[in-house]
């Protein structure tokens, strides 16, 4: 179970689970400043996880919007 977890694209899966959870709680009541605070400390830690992943692939790697691989968006 570790392993599973500890995987990269997991870890960002459930850290984006649990900012979609806290922003849903905020926006359903009057909550203090300090889960504010903590929605803003998981984004960082989001955005951090995003970045350190990134950087596991070199450009070349990433696909750039108009090469010759199927989107999935119809080409109308």
């Amino acid at each position: 179970m570790f392993e599973l977890r500890s995987h990269p694209d997991i870890r960002i899966a459930r850290r984006a689970t649990t900012i979609a959870a806290l922003a849903r709680i905020i926006s359903e009541r009057f909550v203090q400043p300090g889960l504010r605070l903590t929605l803003d400390i998981q984004a960082k830690r989001l955005e951090h996880l995003v970045g350190q992943r990134m950087a596991d692939f070199s450009k070349a790697d990433i696909p750039m919007e108009g090469d010759d691989e199927d989107t999935g968006e119809d080409a109308n």
